[in-house]
């Protein structure tokens, strides 16, 4: 690794998001499960090529009665926004942190995208426009992590100096 930034922009973040825009919208209270249902149905980084709407089923807030609203992919887009407009910034910080040596490597081979957040729909084509570089999704986006640690923990000895926790 020879640059890295991070930025809590993951998928909880976009649901915290999305229960924002529901509650001062709309009046309506829901929970964790109906935002994130909602950002991975008809949640995108970029309009899709035909909108959605998705029936939201919750409590009002002014009155405490159950109700139902329907949002369209446009209002979840907005809710987003911002967390779509930090992960855009994040990589371009980046990738202005990447030595010169690297950049072709980059223009060559893409960005991989790991993580929950980057089942996003269309957020590989935001960072497209806004990078002009190829992104690739980690085949398995949600494990990524974990099975690089575990490649390292089966090998420590060869990634201890990495992480400077015993003298090499």
């Amino acid at each position: 690794m020879v640059v890295s930034e991070s930025r809590k922009i993951g998928g909880n973040v976009m649901d915290e998001a999305v229960d924002r825009y529901l509650r001062s919208h709309y009046n309506i209270f829901v929970g964790e499960q109906i935002c994130e249902e909602i950002k991975i149905t008809i949640g995108s980084a970029v309009p899709l090529e035909e909108e959605e709407n998705f029936v939201v089923k919750g409590r009002n807030m002014l009155n405490g009665i159950p109700t139902t609203v329907t949002i369209s992919s446009t209002e979840v887009r907005e809710a987003l926004r911002e967390c779509i407009v930090q992960v855009i910034g994040a990589v371009r910080s980046t990738l202005e942190q990447t030595p010169p040596e690297l950049a072709s490597d980059i223009v060559n081979a893409g960005i991989n995208m790991t993580g929950g957040g980057s089942l996003l729909k269309r957020l590989d084509d935001a960072i497209t426009q806004e990078t002009n570089l190829r992104v690739h999704r980690a085949a398995s986006p949600l494990t990524t992590i974990i099975e690089g640690l575990g490649m390292i923990l089966d090998d420590f000895r060869r990634y201890r100096r990495l992480f400077n926790l015993y003298p090499t």
